[in-house]
C-alpha cells in the first residue's frame, strides 16, 4: 500500500504509476524499523526480540511513517531486502567537528545499517520492458527483466543517484540503476584508522553488469555547490576507471538547465529533452578534458552581460588572485584597465605580462602605462609600470628585469592561458626558460608580500592557470573569479565549412571580385606555403586588380618599408578601412579587436593544423561584427604540432617525457665517461602536461574540436551553397605559389652577404626589411651547412634537409663527435639556470637516443648494398612493434602491427633522408614472389658536399675541447686572471664577463675569416683574423669562449694564440 502523498511525490518525479506500485510502499512503526534494521546482530536485541532502546531512540521518527523502496537483488534475481526509507519527519544529526558550533545535517534517506550498500534495480512492468527492447532492436527473453539485461551487454545502462531518478529514467524507456550515493558504486578497503589497505573494487551488484562491451552513462545531479561538484567528479572518476578496466565504455549526461536532478529535468522538459542529452553525451575522455577547463569551483561571482564594466570587477579586499573569464569581445581588458587606474593613481606600478609584442603595445596604451620597447621615448620612464612580453622577464634581457623592484606593484596577465603555454614550450626562450619562470615566481611573490594583486584574464580561463600561479607563489592564496556567462547564441552567426582550402580560396576570390570587402586568416606566411600570406597576396593582386590589399604577418609588421609596419596597435581599426582585402597570419590572433562596423562583408579562415584549437577559434573572432564566416579546417593537426609523444593522457605524457630525459642523460654520461651535473626543473611540468594533453586532444580530432567549440560559441554550422559562377582557380593557386617561391629561392643566394658583426647587429633590431630577411636567411644557411648557398639549398632546407642530415651524420661518420655535441647542447640549456634543465627542451635538443635507435634498427639498411624482401623484414618488424612505445616517444613514429615492413622501414628511413626502393627484381617461387628492395639515400649529394665541412669542424672543436692544457705565460694559474693585452671572444660571452678583463684591444662579437680556410678550426680562424688585425706578430692573444674546456694552444706561423674558457677567469 502507498499513501496518496507518497504516490504524488513519485509522480511529480515523472515515474510511471505501475513502476511506483511495483517498488514503493508506505511504512510506519515496526514495519519501518524492520525494513532498515533487519541486519542488526542478535546482540542488539533483547531476549524477547525487541530492539534495544538505543535504536528505538535513534529511529523514533520512523513512527511518523514514510515511504520505502526496494528492487531486485541482481545476484539472486529475487526481490531484494535492501532498500531505502524516506521518513515523513527526517532526523537531524549534529557533527561537532573542530569548531565551537556543531554542524547540522538532515538525513533525508535512511538505508539499512550494519550491512553493505547495494543498488536499486527496480522491478519493471512488461510494457516498459517491451519499449526498452524495441529501442535497442532486441526481443524479450525469459520472465526476469534484470536477467535479460545481464545477458545483453550491448544494452547501455544509466547510473543515477537515488531510486526516484531510476524510476524516471526507466519510465523514459532507458535502463537505469540507482546508487544510494555517488561513492556507492565501489568500495575502498580501509583499516580502523581510515588508512587505505587495498585497491578499490566495484560492488558485486554493479560488477555483474560490468562486462566487456557494456556502455555506462553517468547521470548524476547538476549541483552548483563547489564542494559537491568536486565530490561528484571524484566519484565518477574512480567508478569509471574500474568500469574501463573491465573493458566497458563510459559516457556522461550533463545539462545546463536549472533543474538539479534528472527526474526534475524530465518532469519539467519532457523525455524529448532527455533523449537529446542522451544522444549528445560526452565520452569519458571528453569529460576529463572539460574538467581541466572547468573554472566553476573557483567562481565567486557570475554575470551575463555582452559588455563588462569596471563595476562588475569588485573582489573582496583580501583577494590576491582576481580572475576574469568572459567571451571574446566582451570588454575584459577595457573594464580591468578602468579598475587599475585607481591603483596607478595611488602610486602603484603595473606589470603587464603577455605572450605577443603587439598585444603588449596595445594593452600598454589601454592601461595608460609604458610599453617596454618604447621606454626610450617615454616621458614617465616606467614610473607607472609597463607591459612586456614574458620573453623579457629576466635580468639578461633588454628590460634588465629586476623582480625586487615591484614590491609595491600589481601584475596583469592578459590571455594568461597562452602566456603560460608559450612560457613552458616556446623554442625562442629555451636557454632562458627556467630563469624566466624563476624570475616570474620571484616578482609575483614580491608583489603579494607587498600587498599587491594578480589579475588574470582569458576567454578560456581554466583552473590550470590558477594552479600554476599557486605553484609559483608556493602557496594557495585567496582567489576571486568573475565568470561572465554571456555567449552570442541569440545572434545570427553563420559559419560555412568547406571540404578543402582551394574551394575556400575560390569563394574568397569570388566574393572580393563582387566588390565585397573580406579578411582572410591563414596559418602560414612562408614563400613555400600554398595558402600562406605571401602566395595569397600575390594571387589576390593578380585576380583582383585594382583592389587595395594589406598583408599582415610576422614579417610585414616588422618591415619599415611595408604598409603593415607596426599596424597591430591602437590605429589598426583606422588603417583597415583603407583596404578591400586583408590577408593575415596568426600574428593577428589574440588580444586584437577589430571593431570597425559596416566595412567587412565576410571572414575567411584556413586552419591547416598548425594553430591550437583555441587559437584558431580566437583568430576568426578578431572581427567583432556578426558577418558570415567561411572556414576550412584540416581533419587532423600536423604531426609536428603535437606535444611530446602526442599522448592524450596526462600520466602518459609525463611518463614518456621523464623516460626519454632519463635515457638521454644516462646515455650522455656513458658516452662522456663521467657524471653529468644536471638537476631536473620539474615543478611546472604538470602544467605543461595538462596543457599539452589538451593540445594533443585537439590536434587528434582537429576539425571536430574546432567545430564543436565554435558551435558552442553560438555559430550555426552550414554547408556552403554551390555556386556555378565561381571559377575554379586551383591551377592558378599552385602556379602562383611556384612562381613566388622560385623567385625567393634565387633571391636568397643573390642577397647581400652579412658579416658576423652585421648579423648580430641585425638580431638586435626590432625591424627587418625584405632585403635584410633574405640576407639573414643566407647567413643562417651558410652557418649551418658551411657550403655556398644556392637556390637548390634554399629549397632543400625548406623541405627539412637539416634534421635529416644531422641525424645521418651523427649516426655514421660523425658518430665519435656525438657525445661532445650533446654535451654542448645540454650546457647551452643550463647556462643560465644553475645546471637545472627543462625536460621537454632536453628531449628536443639532444640526439643521442635518436642515434641509438638508428644504430639498433636502421644500420642494416644504411651499411652495405644489402637487398630485402618483405618476408626478410618480418622478424625485424616484430622487434620494432615490441619497442613501439619507446620509438614513438623518442622519434615520433607510430609502429602499427598490421603495417607492412616496407612501409614501416620507409617511415623510419625518412628521418635520415632515405627509403627502400624496388630494384625491379623478384624473389620466391612462382605465385609467391615478392619484390626486392634496396636502401636509397635521397640526400647523398648533399651529404657529399656538407659532411666533409662538418667533419673538419668537429675535428677542430674536438681538439679544442680535449683535456690537454698548454701552459702559456699569459695566464696566471694561481688566480686565473688574464693579463693579456689582446682579447678575442666568441659571440656567446656576456658583456659583463668580458668587462672583467681590460686589455688594450678586445673584439666582441668575433671576426669571421674567409670560408676558404676550411682546414682551420672555427676558433682558429677567428684567432688568426683577430691576431692579424691587431697584432701581426700573433703573440699574446687570448681567445675567450663560453667555456666547455680548458685552454688550448693554437700555433701560428708568427707566434701563438691561447684559446681558453671564460670560467678560467676570476671575478676581481
Amino acid at each position: 500500500m502507498i499513501y496518496p502523498q507518497h504516490l504524488e511525490e513519485w509522480r511529480n518525479s515523472a515515474v510511471a504509476q505501475d513502476i511506483i506500485e511495483l517498488n514503493v510502499r508506505s511504512l510506519s512503526g515496526n514495519e519501518a524499523y524492520e525494513a532498515i534494521l533487519y541486519a542488526l546482530p542478535n546482540t542488539e536485541r533483547r531476549n524477547d526480540g525487541r530492539l534495544r532502546d538505543y535504536w528505538l531512540r535513534k529511529y523514533h521518527h520512523f513512527d511518523y511513517g514514510g515511504w520505502h523502496c526496494t528492487g531486485v537483488d541482481v545476484i539472486t534475481l529475487k526481490e531484494s531486502q535492501w532498500g531505502c526509507f524516506k521518513p515523513n519527519k527526517p532526523r537531524v544529526e549534529e557533527f561537532n567537528g573542530f569548531g565551537d558550533v556543531p554542524k547540522v545535517k538532515t538525513v533525508k534517506y535512511e538505508h539499512p545499517v550494519k550491512t553493505p550498500t547495494e543498488i536499486f534495480a527496480l522491478k519493471v512492468p512488461r510494457h516498459i520492458w517491451q519499449a526498452i527492447a524495441e529501442r535497442y532492436g532486441l526481443e524479450i527473453e525469459g520472465d526476469n527483466f534484470w536477467d535479460w539485461v545481464i545477458a545483453h551487454p550491448e544494452i547501455p545502462i544509466i547510473l543515477v543517484e537515488g531510486a526516484k531518478k531510476a524510476g524516471a529514467v526507466l519510465t523514459a524507456n532507458y535502463i537505469a540503476i540507482a546508487l544510494p550515493g555517488i561513492f556507492s558504486g565501489y568500495r575502498q578497503p580501509r583499516d580502523e584508522f581510515g588508512n587505505n589497505t587495498g585497491l578499490k573494487y566495484l560492488i558485486p551488484q554493479l560488477e555483474v553488469f560490468a562486462v566487456e562491451g557494456r556502455e555506462f552513462y553517468f547521470c548524476f545531479d547538476n549541483d552548483q555547490n563547489s564542494k559537491t561538484i568536486q565530490n561528484v567528479r571524484t566519484a565518477i572518476t574512480n567508478t569509471s576507471k574500474l568500469l574501463i578496466k573491465r573493458k566497458c565504455t563510459v559516457k556522461l549526461i550533463q545539462w545546463n538547465f536549472k533543474e538539479k536532478g534528472v527526474d526534475d529535468l524530465i518532469a519539467a522538459r519532457g523525455t524529448e529533452c532527455f533523449d537529446l542529452l542522451y544522444e549528445t553525451a560526452s565520452t569519458y575522455k571528453q569529460w576529463q578534458k572539460k574538467l581541466l577547463f572547468d573554472i566553476t569551483p573557483y567562481v565567486s561571482e557570475t554575470v551575463c552581460k555582452q559588455y563588462l564594466e569596471a563595476s562588475d570587477i569588485n573582489p573582496p579586499d583580501d583577494a590576491v588572485i582576481i580572475g576574469i573569464k568572459s567571451f571574446k569581445g566582451t570588454n575584459k581588458t577595457g573594464s580591468l584597465a578602468e579598475c587599475v587606474r585607481d591603483f596607478i593613481a595611488d602610486g602603484k606600478r603595473v606589470l603587464g605580462v603577455v605572450h605577443r609584442q603587439q598585444l603588449a603595445a596595445v594593452n600598454a596604451s589601454r592601461f595608460g602605462v609604458d610599453y617596454l620597447n618604447d621606454l626610450k621615448q617615454s616621458f614617465t620612464q616606467s614610473l607607472q609600470g609597463y607591459f612586456l612580453c614574458h620573453h623579457s622577464l629576466h635580468p639578461h634581457s633588454k628590460a634588465k628585469f629586476d623582480p625586487h623592484s615591484w614590491d609595491q606593484g600589481l601584475a596583469v596577465f592578459d590571455e594568461i592561458e597562452q602566456v603560460i603555454w608559450d612560457l613552458l614550450d616556446s623554442s625562442l626562450i629555451k636557454e632562458f626558460r627556467i630563469l624566466i619562470i624563476e624570475t616570474l615566481a620571484s616578482v609575483l611573490q614580491n608583489i603579494v608580500r607587498g600587498g599587491g594583486k594578480i589579475y588574470i584574464m582569458d576567454a578560456d580561463l581554466s583552473p590550470i592557470s590558477i594552479q600554476f600561479l599557486y605553484s609559483l607563489l608556493g602557496e594557495k592564496v585567496k582567489t576571486w573569479v568573475l565568470h561572465n556567462t554571456y555567449l552570442p547564441t541569440d545572434r545570427e552567426r553563420h559559419l560555412y565549412v568547406y571540404n578543402n582550402p582551394k574551394q575556400l580560396v575560390n569563394k574568397a576570390l569570388d566574393t572580393a571580385k563582387k566588390d565585397q570587402k573580406i579578411i582572410v586568416h591563414t596559418s602560414g606566411q612562408k614563400h613555400k606555403s600554398k595558402f600562406g600570406t605571401r602566395n595569397l597576396e600575390a594571387l589576390f593582386n593578380k585576380e583582383c586588380f585594382g583592389k587595395n590589399i594589406l598583408r599582415i604577418d610576422g614579417e610585414s609588421t616588422r618591415d619599415p618599408n611595408h604598409p603593415a609596419y607596426r599596424c597591430i596597435g591602437s590605429d589598426l581599426n583606422k588603417q583597415l578601412i583603407d583596404y578591400d582585402i586583408v590577408i593575415t597570419s596568426p600574428s593577428l590572433e589574440t588580444g586584437v579587436s577589430i571593431d570597425v562596423r559596416g566595412h567587412f562583408n565576410a571572414v575567411f579562415g584556413i586552419a591547416q593544423g598548425v594553430q591550437t584549437v583555441n587559437s584558431f577559434c580566437q583568430t576568426i573572432e578578431r572581427i567583432r561584427e556578426d558577418i558570415p564566416r567561411h572556414i576550412f579546417v584540416a581533419p587532423r593537426g600536423l604531426p609536428s604540432c603535437f606535444v611530446g609523444n602526442g599522448s592524450t593522457d596526462i600520466k602518459g605524457l609525463l611518463a614518456s617525457t621523464h623516460q626519454l630525459a632519463k635515457a638521454h642523460i644516462s646515455l650522455l654520461a656513458q658516452l662522456n665517461n663521467d657524471g653529468t651535473e644536471t638537476e631536473y626543473f620539474d615543478s611546472p611540468l604538470i602544467t605543461w602536461a595538462k596543457l599539452g594533453v589538451l593540445i594533443n586532444q585537439g590536434m587528434l580530432n582537429y576539425q571536430e574540436s574546432i567545430l564543436e567549440k565554435l558551435e558552442a560559441d553560438g555559430y550555426e554550422i552550414l554547408e556552403p551553397e554551390p555556386d556555378e559562377e565561381i571559377v575554379d582557380l586551383s591551377k592558378e593557386i599552385t602556379e602562383s605559389r611556384d612562381k613566388i617561391y622560385q623567385e625567393y629561392c634565387h633571391d636568397v643566394p643573390n642577397s647581400y652577404t652579412l658579416s658576423p658583426d652585421e648579423f648580430n647587429q641585425l638580431q638586435n633590431q626590432q625591424s627587418r626589411t625584405e632585403d635584410e630577411l633574405l640576407s639573414e636567411k643566407k647567413f643562417l644557411l651558410n652557418r649551418n651547412y658551411q657550403i655556398e648557398v644556392t637556390p637548390e639549398l634554399v629549397e632543400a632546407d625548406d623541405d627539412g634537409l637539416s634534421p635529416k642530415l644531422k641525424l645521418l651524420y651523427y649516426s655514421t661518420i660523425g658518430r665519435e663527435y656525438l657525445p661532445e655535441r650533446d654535451k654542448k647542447a645540454l650546457a647551452s640549456l643550463t647556462e643560465y639556470s644553475d645546471k637545472k634543465v627543462w625536460k621537454p627542451d632536453l628531449n628536443k635538443r639532444l640526439l643521442g637516443i635518436k642515434v641509438k635507435l638508428v644504430e639498433l634498427f636502421l644500420s642494416r639498411f644504411l651499411e652495405g648494398d644489402s637487398t630485402f624482401t618483405p618476408s626478410d623484414l618480418q622478424a625485424w618488424h616484430l622487434q620494432l612493434y615490441v619497442s613501439r612505445h619507446d620509438i614513438k616517444t623518442a622519434i615520433g613514429v607510430t609502429i602499427k602491427e598490421d603495417s607492412s615492413p616496407i612501409r614501416t622501414a620507409n617511415a623510419l628511413l625518412a628521418l635520415v633522408g632515405a627509403k627502400l626502393a624496388p630494384t625491379g627484381e623478384k624473389r620466391g617461387v612462382r605465385g609467391e614472389q615478392e619484390k626486392v628492395y634496396k636502401c636509397v639515400s635521397l640526400v647523398q649529394h648533399w651529404a657529399d658536399q656538407i659532411f666533409p665541412a662538418w667533419l673538419e669542424r668537429d675535428k677542430s672543436q674536438n681538439v679544442s675541447s680535449s683535456d690537454t692544457v698548454v701552459q702559456n705565460p699569459y695566464i696566471n694559474r694561481s688566480n686565473q686572471v688574464c693579463t693579456t693585452d689582446l682579447v678575442c671572444t666568441t659571440s656567446q660571452i656576456e658583456s659583463q664577463q668580458l668587462d672583467l678583463i681590460n686589455p688594450v684591444a678586445k673584439q666582441k662579437p668575433e671576426l669571421n675569416p674567409p670560408h676558404s680556410e676550411q682546414s682551420a678550426s672555427l676558433v682558429g680562424r677567428r684567432a688568426r683574423a683577430f691576431a692579424t688585425r691587431y697584432n701581426p706578430a700573433g703573440e699574446g692573444v687570448i681567445v675567450v669562449d663560453r667555456g666547455y674546456s680548458k685552454s688550448v694552444e693554437i700555433q701560428l706561423d708568427s707566434g701563438r694564440v691561447v684559446f681558453c674558457s671564460v670560467d678560467q677567469y676570476e671575478v676581481v
